[in-house]
């Protein structure tokens, strides 16, 4: 999926009043409904954490609530 940069800064700053973030990520994968392990999942989460724990990130996803998206929005 292409963001349109401006259009998400604007969003980022002055609607929701969001400090400017070190880095946005985009997560994308599957959206079709799956059960992923537990240690699965916290590995995922584990990852992302551990990567940006210095940082001041944005996670974007692509708004469905099923697949790797659900996993990072949790």
């Amino acid at each position: 999926a292409l963001y349109n940069v401006h259009l998400l800064r604007y969003f980022v700053e002055a609607v929701w009043k969001l400090p400017r973030p070190d880095v946005i990520i985009s997560v994308t994968g599957g959206a079709m409904a799956f059960d992923l392990p537990t240690m699965h999942k916290d590995m995922i989460m584990k990852g992302m954490m551990e990567n940006t724990r210095d940082m001041q990130p944005l996670f974007i996803t692509g708004g469905t609530n099923a697949g790797i998206p659900r996993c990072a929005s949790h």
